[in-house]
């Protein structure tokens, strides 16, 4: 008779129903007896209640019954009758035996300390993750298909007697290694966060999932994958790797290593590419026009390649990540199709926008760029042009936008409140966001208060960046008209020992001498007025956090533990 395997969830976590739940006949004789496959539970926690998803054979469901409290009868509340579907059984101790020819069982999340499957040999799946588990012994379970085991605490697994495994996950445990050896039948293998050293996959031709990322790799061969794909192999110590053999690859995710080359030339099939923060110089994805996604920033770029147009197709890329790069120039007209695109602090001095009409999602934050044309872009909805060279930024095309970052700049005077006027309307419901000025860092920019009104009729919020106080929303007024950056010149601030005041001293002539301490939510919380010389401002009060010093323009964030 066919089974009824429980299936996963998207999640790996407890769900609802591993299939549609089926009901014990009734009508059938009962064998609830302890004569039959087992399989015991021990909790470490005081659980109010034990919860499962069950599954047996049909004609099997009648036998199977939970001895909540290991008195070897089964009570009136101790039979299974749901199938496929969760069930709560309160917990009146913490150890538990579930007896039947169970098939499948999903006992996560019940703070287990052990499991004992030894006596059901007939088990296919066992989801176990995030528990307590130190071990489990899979030496009686050659039949098991899947086998789930992430969020434990387990040193040793040795899964060599489960030769039929098709699915393992150990993610979030304390493997230094593991042995597959005698598991040719994987198709997917999950060991992300342990601390592996070395892994053989030398037996797994039919592979086709990979996550081995967070672990101490400083190898990996994967030559004899050629199902394969999806690979991440992040966030470990790997200096160079092979994929040309994975000519099936669609993701691969291979970031945080220590790679200076990496050859895709293969890998022509390739949709989603992420190699960030590694030490490549150079990328060329000439050959992947199915790529829609390449996240390659904080490497060491200075070239990166798209496909060119041939035999009418052209490169597929629609996000781009490569911040913090070497980059001066990227071939947009190869990539017409791009929605995003971040390009922070690189080496550009212009960007050809109109060659990308459809992007939506654009930062070019901190690159000598000095002119910036987003008229072609309808779509944009996020500008992010912060710590540029800009002296004016036209905006009148860009009637989708939402989100502005440009702060660090040169605009002001007339070519900001052509900035401002230029912004498209928004609503009270759904209003702009404005990151104009970033006082700290003695932003050129400067925004009049009747900038500052203009764009709130259009329903825009203009904020100082602040150094990031508050996520950079900082609500800013703007300067009086005629007043440009007020100027301290070089006051230096320090929290004294106690923790509990600030020594100010002040230097030089100041157009502003009020001290203003602001919290992380914007909130004035302290006003003072200071003396040229030295000032000791007491700190009465105020909460453990982060705060921000601001005399003028000029701002110090400070902290108090």
């Amino acid at each position: 008779m066919h089974s009824k395997l429980l299936q996963l969830s998207a999640g790996l976590v407890l769900s609802a129903a591993f299939c549609t739940p089926a009901l014990a006949d009734q009508s059938k004789p009962k064998g609830y007896s302890t004569d039959q496959p087992k399989i015991i539970l021990t909790t470490g926690e005081d659980l109010d209640e034990w919860t499962f998803i069950i599954n047996a054979d049909e004609e099997e469901m009648g036998n199977v019954w939970v001895d909540l409290n290991n008195n070897g009868t089964c009570d009136e509340d101790e039979p299974v009758t749901n199938f496929g579907g969760q069930i709560d059984f309160t917990c009146v101790d913490k150890k538990i035996t579930i007896y039947g020819n169970i098939t499948g069982l999903n006992c996560a999340q019940n703070d287990l300390t052990s499991i004992d499957i030894s006596g059901a040999p007939q088990l296919l799946k066992l989801l176990a993750g995030r528990n307590q588990l130190k071990k489990i012994d899979l030496s009686h379970n050659a039949n098991l298909q899947e086998l789930y085991l992430y969020k434990n605490k387990i040193t040793t697994l040795d899964p060599t007697p489960c030769q039929f495994l098709l699915e393992l996950d150990v993610d979030e445990n304390k493997l230094n290694e593991i042995n597959l050896s005698n598991c040719p039948n994987l198709t997917k293998f999950s060991c992300t966060r342990n601390a592996i050293n070395t892994l053989d996959l030398s037996s797994q031709r039919n592979l086709r999932i990979l996550y081995c990322g967070g672990n101490n790799l400083t190898s990996l061969d994967l030559s004899k994958c050629e199902e394969l794909r999806e690979a991440t192999c992040a966030n470990n110590l790997l200096e160079n790797i092979s994929i040309a053999a994975n000519k099936k690859l669609k993701e691969f995710y291979c970031a945080a290593n220590k790679f200076t080359t990496l050859d895709v030339s293969q890998n022509t099939k390739i949709e989603l590419l992420d190699c960030r923060d590694n030490q490549l110089t150079s990328l060329d994805v000439s050959n992947l026009y199915e790529l829609h996604t390449l996240a390659c920033g904080y490497n060491r770029l200075n070239t990166l390649t798209f496909p060119i147009e041939k035999d009418g197709k052209h490169a597929g890329l629609i996000n781009l990540y490569a911040q913090s790069n070497a980059l001066s120039h990227l071939a947009l007209e190869r990539t017409p199709d791009m929605k995003v695109l971040y390009v922070m602090e690189n080496n550009f001095s212009e960007l050809e926008l109109e060659l990308i009409p459809q992007l939506t999602l654009f930062s070019c934050s901190s690159n000598p760029i000095k002119e910036l044309s987003t008229g072609a872009n309808s779509m944009l909805r996020t500008l992010g042009a912060a710590n540029a060279q800009l002296k004016s930024l036209d905006l009148s095309s860009n009637r989708a936008l939402m989100v502005l970052q440009c702060y660090g700049n040169e605009i002001n005077g007339e070519a900001m409140t052509a900035m401002i006027a230029s912004l498209p309307a928004r609503s009270a419901m759904e209003p702009g966001e404005a990151f104009v000025v970033n006082t700290p860092k003695g932003d050129k920019n400067v925004i009049r208060q009747a900038d500052v009104e203009a764009a709130k009729k259009i329903h825009w919020q203009i904020f100082n960046f602040l150094d990031g106080v508050n996520e950079g929303r900082n609500p800013y007024e703007g300067v009086e008209v005629g007043i440009q950056t007020p100027e301290v010149v070089n006051p230096s601030l320090s929290l004294m020992s106690s923790g509990r005041a600030l020594y100010i001293k002040m230097e030089g002539k100041a157009t502003q001498d009020q001290l203003y301490v602001i919290d992380a939510a914007g909130r004035t919380v302290l006003t003072q007025k200071l003396d040229k010389g030295s000032n000791v401002v007491a700190l009465p009060n105020l909460a453990s956090g982060v705060y921000v010093a601001r005399i003028g323009q000029w701002n110090r964030k400070f902290s108090i533990q």
